[in-house]
This record gives structure tokens, C-alpha cells and sequence, in this order.
């Protein structure tokens, strides 16, 4: 089960919403890892609460970066520091997975990788100015087991993943089995 909620109430309503259809028990909300995608403006309740009920917090790490520009005159001040509280999720035990939200943002992941590792991406297409907060950045062995979690299920990418038929995937590239330095 994954739900988007991307503000505070929005995530409080989910929340709320996966508590009433497991009758309150946490050990089955816990079992069942429903997921919250994106989960960007986060209160420390709200984070404290995703952590004691096993819900997966789906981050997209571009949104930290791309969005950064916005968050102030959007949000204001005190709101704008609860978005893309990820150093907060990992800290609590909030169980997390990454994602790169294509095709609004780029389904590259090393960018997204740069972008949640370093807070900005300096690949030659990939760049954005300014740079995403330090909540929002991760440890490299954090934000590389983030994004290649095996349990998270398989992705097959093809050139245009809305009209591609059967037989027609592309090749992936490996680039590597471990992360580059940064």
C-alpha cells in the first residue's frame, strides 16, 4: 500500500487513515510497511509517529534540491525547516527507500544519488542551482543503501516507459557495484 502525501497534514491523514484500517495494531501496520511517498514536510510528531508504526517514508531527493528556491516564499520560514527532514527520518528509525519521482524529475539516479549524498548534483545536464539544506543530506553508505534496496521490488526501465510493448527493454549500463567516492 502506498499513499501520496507530500505536507504535514496530508502525511498526519495517511497516518491517521493506515491506523484505522489496521484497527490501531502497530504490529500489523509494521508487518504490512505501508509506504507514504515523498513525506516531505514532516513535524517531529509526525516523524516520531511514522517511526513507531513501521510506515516507509518513499523519499525523492531531487525534490531537496529542485524545490529549494520555493520553500520560503512558499512555506515560510518555520515551515520551509520541516521540508525534506531526511537526516531526522534516518536518525528515528523511520524505515526509508529513495525513488526519483521520473518523469518529473530525471530517472538517472546518480544525480539523485549526488543530490541526497551532497546536497547538489554536478553532472553535466543534472545541475541545479543553489544547493538542498543538510536535513535533507544523507551519509554516502546511507543514501546508496537508500537507493539500491533489494527488498523496495524491481524497476525495468525501458526508453519511454508509458509506450513501451513487451520485448522492447532497453539495456542498462552497470556502472559499478560500489559508489564512487564524492
Amino acid at each position: 500500500m502506498a499513499t501520496h502525501a507530500i505536507g504535514d497534514r496530508a502525511v498526519q491523514t495517511v497516518l491517521d487513515a493506515y491506523e484505522l484500517a489496521f484497527d490501531g495494531d502497530l504490529a500489523a501496520i509494521a508487518a504490512a510497511a505501508p509506504r507514504i511517498e515523498h513525506a516531505s514536510l514532516l513535524s517531529a510528531d509526525l516523524i516520531a509517529r511514522m517511526a513507531a508504526t513501521g510506515v516507509v517514508a518513499c523519499i525523492q531527493p531531487s525534490f531537496a534540491l529542485s524545490d529549494a528556491g520555493q520553500l520560503t516564499p512558499a512555506l515560510g520560514p518555520a515551515r520551509a525547516g520541516l521540508a525534506y527532514p531526511w537526516t531526522a527520518l534516518a536518525a528515528s528509525g523511520v524505515p526509508m527507500l529513495a525513488g526519483t519521482d521520473y518523469p518529473i524529475e530525471v530517472l538517472d539516479p546518480l544525480p539523485s544519488l549526488a543530490r541526497l549524498a551532497r546536497g547538489r548534483s554536478d553532472r553535466t545536464g543534472f545541475g541545479t542551482a543553489g544547493s538542498a539544506p543538510e536535513r535533507a543530506r544523507l551519509p554516502i553508505e546511507v543514501a546508496f543503501a537508500l537507493m539500491s534496496d533489494p527488498d523496495a521490488g524491481q524497476t525495468v526501465l525501458t526508453a519511454d516507459p508509458r509506450t513501451a510493448g513487451p520485448g522492447e527493454l532497453d539495456l542498462i549500463e552497470v556502472l559499478g557495484t560500489a559508489p564512487a567516492p564524492f
